[in-house]
């Protein structure tokens, strides 16, 4: 037994690494520039938690979202690290000055990209000496969407600020386009890649097609009655992930809960707590849950909307199956939901014209419309509008590429498995079996694969609305047609 598995086994209680993460720490312990890219499930927060606790020295970790930050704190909590702290929006001025003060104090600091440039955080952090930078989900770095952050763009030009400490970029998935965009946007010389296969063989992939988003919401509704839990939903729309929940809800014994930026920050942890607790059987959740929450028995991951890339699918579908059990990703489809994706991918963004009147008049520019929010943002940081018009212009032709693959997915008559890793450039034949994946539109092998509730647990017999037409009235005396869409005509 080495040195470095001797101080997993000690201070983790692993008898061994898992793959790729002996590789990242051995690069990291070298001082040299990581990008890691480990599948959901693998263990990435352990590669920089070893470095911390090995070297002794500071590491300051870059997150995206406050859930992702606060799970993390508290695994390493429970490992007994007493020096750990996030800065972040939610606190207050005085408790923002303390950590300030006290930063020495810490090992281990969390931080939302656009605190990380903040001017008195920034210098606070350059005083230090740091024994890493990481940047998790590394592939924000080149997403582009409404919840896209302009910040991640200064990461590289803080990190020269506070000495070019040696940087770990982490991500669940990544094409070669995405590992150069998170190379030069990290000012990375050379960086050591460690990068394991996005295929997670032991989740069936699977996609149904409906007539219409009636038929789509009747598809779902028969999933979960079937399909053991505990489960994940996702939808594009909070309006939609609501109201589902509450009339799915009522319709049968299972516990669902909602999951999205409109709700607060204490309704979404306790949302988020009684989901790992086992107190919710599913979660209907936009994206924003699910990125970094440890829960290995997640048994389905639904999409209800298409996701935006294949990239965003690979990570959302990862929630499923870390304990190595079998289980399913289904996305669903009816006609017209391109609309919903392509509006979230690109088209709320201004058209030239746009930019160049805004770039004169910035005062016109409307806080509420999420496009001209990001234009101001972007006009803020300096940018010109013919830069805009440039970068805008190429980001709308990759998501307009990126939903197509998407749709060939779904429409995909082949192997999905192999569809997917041929997307990441990965040069392996999948050898198809039955717990593969669904060949065009067969039927799911639900028994074989296991995954089917047992007799006592179905909730066909136990649904309070007893037929279609029942279902038919409830669903729209709830909803409305299409009430959740809210787009432009």
């Amino acid at each position: 037994m080495d040195k470095l598995q001797q101080f997993l086994q000690t201070n983790f209680g692993y008898e061994d690494f898992h793959a790729g993460q002996r590789a990242v720490i051995e690069s990291l312990l070298a001082e040299q520039d990581t990008i890691a890219i480990l599948p959901t499930g693998q263990g990435k927060s352990l590669c920089y938690q070893f470095i911390g606790r090995y070297l002794q020295k500071t590491v300051v970790i870059i997150t995206p979202l406050l859930s992702l930050m606060q799970d993390q704190i508290e695994q390493l909590r429970l490992q007994g690290v007493k020096g750990v702290v996030a800065i972040n929006s939610m606190q207050d001025w005085a408790s923002r000055q303390l950590v300030l003060r006290n930063l020495t104090s810490y090992q281990f600091i969390f931080l939302a990209p656009e605190i990380f440039q903040n001017l008195e955080v920034s210098t606070g952090l350059a005083q230090l000496d740091l024994g890493l930078l990481v940047v998790d989900e590394a592939h924000c770095i080149s997403q582009w969407g409404p919840d896209f952050r302009p910040d991640y763009l200064h990461l590289g030009r803080i990190k020269k600020q506070m000495h070019n400490p040696p940087t770990l970029a982490l991500t669940a998935t990544a094409t070669p386009r995405v590992r150069g965009d998170i190379q030069k946007g990290l000012n990375m010389k050379d960086p050591f890649e460690v990068r394991l296969s996005v295929d997670r063989p032991n989740i069936y992939l699977a996609s149904f097609e409906s007539q219409n988003e009636t038929d789509k919401q009747v598809q779902l509704q028969n999933l979960l009655g079937r399909l053991q839990g505990p489960g994940l939903v996702y939808f594009s729309s909070k309006k939609k992930a609501s109201q589902m929940a509450q009339v799915l809800g009522q319709m049968s014994n299972l516990r669902i809960g909602a999951y999205h930026a409109g709700l607060s920050n204490q309704e979404r942890f306790i949302i988020q707590e009684q989901f790992l607790r086992g107190h919710l059987d599913v979660v209907f959740a936009t994206s924003a849950f699910g990125m970094g929450i440890n829960k290995k028995n997640i048994r389905y991951v639904i999409h209800y909307h298409l996701p935006v890339t294949l990239e965003d699918y690979l990570q959302e579908i990862g929630r499923a199956g870390r304990d190595g059990r079998q289980a399913i990703a289904v996305l669903l489809y009816s006609p017209g939901d391109e609309r919903l994706a392509r509006f979230l991918g690109q088209d709320y963004l201004p058209d030239p014209q746009a930019i160049n009147f805004y770039s004169q008049n910035p005062q016109s520019l409307n806080s509420k419309d999420p496009g001209q929010a990001l234009l101001a943002r972007f006009f803020n940081d300096g940018f010109t509008a013919g830069q805009l018009e440039q970068m805008w212009t190429q980001r709308k032709q990759e998501k307009a590429r990126a939903l197509q693959k998407i749709l060939e997915y779904i429409h995909s008559e082949t192997c999905r498995r192999q569809q997917i890793l041929t997307y990441f450039h990965e040069q392996v034949v999948v050898e198809h079996t039955t717990n593969c994946c669904q060949l065009g539109a067969a039927t799911i092998p639900f028994q074989t694969l296991q995954l089917e509730k047992k007799e006592d647990e179905v909730d066909t017999n136990k649904l309070k609305i007893q037929n279609y037409q029942q279902y038919l009235e409830v669903l729209f005396k709830d909803f409305g047609k299409n009430s959740d869409l809210e787009l432009p005509n």
